[in-house]
């Protein structure tokens, strides 16, 4: 479809092997990468303590995931308050200044998953306030109680958080929810998101062939530990690998066709050149990782 898409390494605190295995298969494919626009992002990095200790931490790995050529960088503060939040930030984003990558942070949420847009206005004003200048923002989408569509994003929400981005020139991020339609994808970028992580469309499909007694245990660590089931199938690796070359090759075409179906809803087809001329036209090197401009997907 000559789509510019990305790749997301995740758990980078909660399972660093998982990372490695990401990175160590980036390398193997080389120059191969290269041919087209690649959105490599790192993350989101999951910040939960501004202790002296955890800075430096968080501190080394964004400078080591700066050095491998990630080109967005993803830093998630929301289970701090507002303050210790953009303080834990503040110096992560100050490390990739200068260095032609892109930055994500996650705005606060509520117990209900969700992001208000008094919460994101009074997020976006404390971060201008530190001079942090974010390229994306991640928002909490989590349907309200009651709402009968638990598996999908509220666009109303969303159209509202749209309006608060815009005044200070930051686009939105948004984590996709169960199985979409094409109907429902274009509906949220018509409602104002920029950037899409599909991890739960292709979770499903694998979750659907693995035994019940694995998938219940999947499930309820991920609801316990508040973690994409995306994230933990990512660093399972076994799990895959532990089912038959037969069942394999079925989710490898089933997840192939739901990405030719969400790249196709979000208009993406033909966005790799349109990049690549972009890119040449503004003189720009093309390096390892590079994104585009337009809608982006993980």
């Amino acid at each position: 479809m000559d789509a510019a898409v990305g790749l997301s390494s995740p758990l980078l605190f909660e399972h660093p092997p998982a990372a490695e295995s990401f990175n160590t298969a980036l390398r193997k494919e080389g120059e191969g990468l290269h041919r087209k626009p690649l959105f490599l992002q790192a993350g989101p990095l999951r910040l939960a303590s501004t202790e002296p200790a955890a800075r430096e931490h968080a501190l080394t790995l964004t400078h080591q995931l700066l050095d491998a050529g990630f080109s967005l960088l993803s830093f998630d503060g929301s289970r701090l308050g507002v303050a210790n939040n953009v303080q834990a930030c503040r110096e992560l984003v100050q490390a990739t200044e200068g260095k032609g990558v892109a930055v994500e942070l996650t705005a606060p949420r509520n117990a209900g998953g969700r992001t208000s847009p008094e919460g994101l206005r009074n997020y976006l004003q404390s971060l201008e306030k530190a001079g942090i200048r974010p390229d994306f923002l991640r928002v909490g989408m989590a349907p309200s109680e009651g709402d009968p569509r638990q598996d999908g994003i509220d666009t109303v929400l969303l159209g509202e958080l749209a309006s608060v981005a815009v005044d200070f020139a930051v686009e939105l991020a948004v984590v996709d929810h169960g199985r979409p339609s094409h109907n429902e994808i274009i509906g949220w970028v018509e409602a104002g998101a920029r950037k899409i992580d599909a991890g739960a469309v292709f979770s499903h499909i694998v979750l659907r062939t693995l035994p019940e007694d694995v998938r219940a245990g999947l499930i309820s660590h991920a609801e316990e530990t508040q973690t994409p089931l995306a994230d933990l199938l990512a660093a399972s690796e076994s799990i895959i690998h532990g089912l038959t070359a037969r069942t394999q090759e079925r989710l490898e075409a089933l997840t192939f066709a739901d990405a030719l179906m969400l790249l196709g809803a979000l208009g993406a087809k033909g966005s790799a050149t349109g990049a690549m001329s972009w890119i040449v036209g503004n003189g720009l090197h093309l390096q390892r990782g590079l994104g585009s401009s337009g809608h982006g997907v993980h």
